[in-house]
């Protein structure tokens, strides 16, 4: 979160305002949990969510996209509102897990060759130290050209329109 973070507040994101929402460690699951948004023209909200398993190599970060019906005037109208019902079906059926899904071509060959949010095996604290610089590279990238992200969304599904408690129309 150190290297994607500022990379999406700079475009726009921010905590989700939502009352259910995390932003940091849940002892519960034992897991970090991220989650933010930004709202555009009024009623296009995009939501990031991020979840960092204390046990995984994998940081796994998903993508979803609503249109809000009524429009809001800024994110913070949402705040205290339950943001549970954007996260179960229906309206998780159209998250896609970046760099994981929606990939076109042969399933082992993007398995093989398309870099992960993975953190790689190493033997040593250097070859640690450069799995986890690879992964913080690859993340600030990734968190800079958002838009890739979005568009690649876009192309594979439809915005739904809910209203501000997440129950489509």
């Amino acid at each position: 979160m150190e290297e994607g973070l500022p990379k999406l507040e700079k475009q726009g994101f921010k905590r989700s305002p939502f009352s259910t929402s995390w932003f940091g460690w849940n002892a519960g699951i034992n897991c970090y949990i991220f989650e933010i948004g930004r709202l555009l023209n009024n009623s296009i909200l995009e939501n990031l969510n991020v979840y960092i398993n204390r046990d995984d190599r994998w940081i796994q970060i998903y993508l979803n996209i609503f249109k809000l019906s009524p429009a809001v005037e800024n994110i913070g109208q949402l705040k205290e509102l339950n943001g549970i019902n954007f996260g179960i079906p229906p309206n998780n059926l159209t998250k896609m897990r970046l760099r994981e899904d929606g990939n076109k071509g042969i399933v082992l060959i993007n398995e093989l060759f398309s870099p992960h949010y993975k953190l790689g095996i190493s033997f040593s604290s250097n070859g640690f130290q450069r799995e986890v610089e690879k992964l913080k590279n690859l993340i600030s990238s990734d968190m800079q050209n958002i838009g890739f992200f979005i568009e690649k969304w876009h192309s594979i599904y439809q915005v739904s329109v809910t209203d501000w408690n997440g129950n489509r129309k």
